[in-house]
């Protein structure tokens, strides 16, 4: 049986506010602290360009970084970004543990146990579980969110779940240590996109393993950066 056994985050050491949110939220819905785990951020402001951040994480064992900063779109800071996801995939295949994953800028919409419940009724082997973020305009709009939709027959799995990829949007994102690999496998053959575009880019067909929910904004949210503002 599948099983949810953690809950990371990815925080940066010089925005502990979002630390101390991510924390709390995650234990007002009941996460056991013990099973939260923080994964500090690569920071792109200590990198002067993006050859020495990428010549960095290709230091760190993530060699399809060696020629990523000669043509990419992608500031340092996302690159900052990307190669913090790749520490985050890494440390859930080294644990071996069914992970929620996810940014401190996010928040859960239910409560810790409904998440394990979401794992454990799933009856084949699991790799990914899309949770895909809902930013409030979305919710607004029911239209707005059909356009992330890929465009193909999407299946019911069961009563909370899709076969295959909701389209755009990782916000928070469920991992076996197979699905973290294959993941980083993904990243490896194309590393100039993060795992948002890595989920949409494989949202076109059913993959064996990989889910969504049906109703993201019941899941899962985004927060007013206000929030953070006002704790500066």
């Amino acid at each position: 049986m599948n099983e949810l056994t953690q809950a990371m985050y990815i925080n940066l050491d010089r925005q502990p506010e979002r630390d101390y949110y991510v924390r709390g939220m995650l234990s007002g819905m009941d996460t056991p602290l013990d099973r939260t785990v923080r994964i500090a951020a690569k920071d792109g402001q200590l990198y002067p360009d993006k050859r020495s951040i990428c010549q960095s994480a290709v230091q760190d064992d993530f060699p399809f970084f060696e020629d990523v900063w000669i043509d990419t779109w992608m500031s340092i800071s996302r690159l900052a970004g990307l190669w913090s996801w790749c520490v985050a995939l890494r440390s859930i295949i080294e644990k071996s543990q069914t992970t929620l994953l996810m940014v401190d800028d996010y928040c859960l919409r239910q409560e810790w146990h409904r998440f394990r419940a979401l794992v454990a009724d799933i009856n084949e082997p699991l790799k990914i579980i899309q949770v895909p973020a809902c930013y409030p305009h979305f919710e607004q709009d029911v239209e707005s969110i059909r356009t992330l939709i890929p465009p193909r027959y999407i299946r019911h799995y069961n009563l909370m779940l899709n076969y295959g990829f909701h389209g755009m949007g990782d916000g928070i994102t469920i991992y076996s240590p197979d699905g973290a690999k294959l993941m980083l496998e993904w990243i490896a053959e194309d590393p100039y996109e993060n795992p948002e575009k890595q989920i949409y880019h494989h949202s076109d067909r059913e993959i064996p393993g990989c889910f969504s929910v049906k109703y993201p904004y019941l899941w899962s949210g985004t927060l007013d950066q206000t929030i953070f503002e006002q704790a500066k």
